[in-house]
């Protein structure tokens, strides 16, 4: 707070002559935690770092565009993230102090390739090699929804299939990239009865 001090010089009988000095003494500010990092799929994100209780807060971006909505605001939006990590600075200051920082990482993934498992296929046979389409973004995996079959390399688009059962054998190819919602197809294969 606000310390006032006073510099008296005195001299016999005469007046004296006095002076007055403020020494104002700031306290530390809270210290700044920017809160976990974050992995999305949009552009947008959510900032969260800790209320100060004492001192004024700030947040900054120190790589990459985009753009924090409302930078004194712990918890304020950020905007227009580009694909990859953005880092950010949450700083808390007050008056003459050093100020405290803490930074996060928000990771942007890319939406994955589009799923395409291929064509439906009607077979006389047990087994055969499935179609789909290798992603160019994310990794693809293959899951039996219905009926039966063992897929040999469930990772693979290409894959072998066997112990297929009579009637339908559904299977889904999926692709995922990173926290992104994953994209899936649907192919069906029949061994007639």
């Amino acid at each position: 707070g606000t310390n006032s001090f006073i510099w008296t010089v005195s001299n016999g009988t005469c007046p004296p002559s006095k002076d007055t000095v403020i020494v104002i003494v700031d306290q530390f500010p809270t210290t700044a935690n920017a809160g976990a990092n974050q992995n999305i799929c949009s552009g947008t994100a959510l900032l969260s770092g800790n209320t100060p209780t004492v001192g004024t807060s700030n947040w900054s971006i120190i790589t990459s565009p985009g753009n924090v909505t409302s930078p004194s605001n712990a918890t304020s939006t950020a905007t227009v993230l580009p694909i990859g990590q953005s880092i950010f600075v949450y700083t808390i200051s007050n008056g003459t102090c050093p100020a405290s920082k803490d930074t996060m990482t928000i990771t942007r993934d890319q939406f994955p390739s589009t799923s395409n498992a291929g064509t439906d296929q009607i077979t006389c046979t047990t087994s055969l090699n499935m179609s789909a389409t290798v992603p160019t973004l994310g990794a693809g995996s293959w899951t039996l929804v219905s009926g039966s079959g063992t897929v040999t390399s469930t990772n693979s688009a290409t894959s072998s299939v066997t112990g297929l059962g009579s009637g339908q054998n559904i299977f889904v190819w999926s692709v995922v990239n990173g926290v992104c919602p994953a994209s899936t197809d649907t192919v069906i294969i029949t061994v007639p009865t």
